[in-house]
């Protein structure tokens, strides 16, 4: 996987589910992985980042102009908590 730069996904649509509450804009695959999709069907995959030089690892989400720092768990958990209903 590339991390840092925009590219054109491969056919893996079964590995990544859409982050909840960003309408397809972010996802996040089984492994933690979070990706920014773009219209034009490129992606970019998130760094993440950690606060402070302490865990946990952290992840900027735009949505509505207005940016979260949102932690791995949190979004995996709330994705695949969406996904099962």
């Amino acid at each position: 996987m590339r991390k840092g730069k925009a590219y054109k996904p491969e056919n893996s649509r079964g590995w990544w589910r859409d982050v909840c509450g960003y309408g397809g804009k972010y996802q996040v695959s089984r492994h933690g992985e979070v990706r920014r999709v773009f219209d034009s069907g490129i992606v970019h995959n998130m760094v993440p980042f950690r606060r402070k030089q302490k865990p946990p690892l952290f992840v900027k989400l735009t949505r509505k102009c207005k940016k979260t720092a949102l932690t791995f768990a949190n979004i995996a958990t709330n994705t695949s908590a969406a996904t099962a209903l």
